[in-house]
């Protein structure tokens, strides 16, 4: 299944192969770009527990534990700098060039939409 778009464009290729399997099921790669997203859009500082519990609203489910995995995904970003640390257990956007910004941003929307439009037709459904 992929997002079709107003132009034509299919944005199923953007996610990675465990997640075409499986877009609601989010693992390292996809889980920092949707987290680094959200605090990109949200613009405050947030625990992984907020960010894990926006997530699993959005209908993503966890490889592991929702607040390791997202503090896992965090502290990967923060030494990318695109994530700031300012206090234990907090984290906030970084400084990162803006397109990197609008490539991650971007990604994640499309992620978010593709399981969206999963969740409106009925659920996920393996493609065989």
């Amino acid at each position: 299944m992929a997002v079709e778009h107003q132009n034509g464009r299919r944005d199923f290729y953007v996610l990675t192969r465990a997640a075409r399997r499986d877009p609601t099921r989010v693992g390292s790669e996809e889980l920092r770009y949707l987290a680094v997203a959200e605090l990109a859009e949200r613009r405050q500082t947030m625990s992984p527990r907020d960010l894990a519990a926006v997530l699993e609203k959005r209908g993503f489910v966890f490889t592991g534990s929702g607040n390791k995995a997202v503090a896992d995904a965090l502290r990967w970003e923060v030494r990318k700098g695109r994530v700031v640390k300012p206090a234990r257990g907090r984290y906030r956007i970084g400084v990162m060039p803006k397109s990197t910004r609008g490539w991650i941003v971007g990604r994640a929307r499309r992620h978010r939409r593709l399981v969206d439009e999963l969740a409106e037709h009925g659920g996920f459904r393996p493609e065989r």
